[in-house]
């Protein structure tokens, strides 16, 4: 992990990351500094969320990691860590840690905080997981 300064972000692991939060700290504020503003919505989070992989593997992971820090930096701007590292191991869990920035948005708002029922948030948000298993006869699994 020597000579962490001298890559690009996209050549970091979310491994990379971790073992270095106070870099990555500073790292990420460089960063979002740079990036073209865009005007992305909790919904639109959650959307992504609900549409990741349930099982994914490294480049998923990586590649999810760096779609959420990038898009969606004007979001955690308003919860109490911008700079937390989002959980990209399976869909439910980055489905919670989106509801649980939510509300930490909403509270610093002094607004009603959510229900971050998971079960509910892939309805809404996701696939039609019913529909799709009709139309397959259980040949299709959304556990993908």
């Amino acid at each position: 992990m020597s000579n962490l300064k001298s890559k690009t972000f996209e050549s970091y692991t979310l491994e990379d990351l971790s073992e270095k939060s106070d870099f990555v700290t500073n790292y990420l504020f460089e960063f979002k500094k740079n990036l073209p503003s865009n005007n992305k919505t909790w919904e639109d989070a959650y959307k992504v969320a609900a549409y990741y992989f349930d099982h994914p593997d490294n480049n998923q992971r990586n590649s999810m990691f760096k779609r959420i820090r990038g898009e969606f930096s004007n979001l955690w701007a308003e919860t109490n860590n911008e700079y937390e590292l989002p959980e990209v191991n399976s869909r439910n869990q980055l489905l919670m840690w989106v509801c649980k920035k939510q509300n930490e948005s909403l509270k610093k708002s002094g607004s009603s905080l959510l229900n971050c029922n998971v079960q509910n948030l892939r309805t809404k948000y996701g696939p039609n997981e019913s529909e799709i298993e009709k139309l397959y006869h259980g040949d299709f699994k959304m556990s993908f």
